[in-house]
């Protein structure tokens, strides 16, 4: 986790020429030669854009998915914005930041988060279970 407080790393703008900008486009549209005739620090700054344009794995949907119903089936009087708001973003401030969570947290936290409160209402329940026992 990083500190708030420290100063966010400057990165170098990168500012490409007219004619970069052409071959650029270019190469958006497929052109392989294009790319080839690009300094490398433009190649590579292309290549850090395009890192972050892969698509993201689709095994990860079932998989929350899944998730998310045993979760709300443990919690089955909870409407669905409740689930998301009480158990899978509840660390974002709700007053005005739960969008902005929502919109940030990325799948892995989120998949995290369900596991997380599915393990801690099996244990609540499991206690409950327990305390009615020993009443009884």
């Amino acid at each position: 986790m990083t500190d708030k407080n420290q100063p966010k790393e400057k990165k170098e703008i990168f500012y490409p020429s007219v004619e970069e900008l052409i071959r650029i486009n270019k190469v958006v549209l497929g052109d392989k030669q294009a790319l080839n005739e690009l300094p490398e620090s433009t190649r590579k700054n292309i290549e850090e854009m395009n890192a972050h344009l892969k698509p993201r794995p689709l095994e990860r949907i079932p998989a929350i998915l899944d998730a998310l119903k045993q979760l709300w089936t443990l919690v089955p009087d909870q409407r669905l914005g409740q689930l998301l708001l009480n158990y899978i973003f509840r660390e974002a401030d709700h007053r005005d930041q739960t969008s902005i969570e929502m919109y940030a947290q990325e799948d892995d936290e989120t998949l995290s988060a369900i596991k997380a409160n599915i393990t801690r209402r099996v244990k609540e329940s499991e206690a409950d279970k327990n305390l009615s026992t020993s009443l009884s």
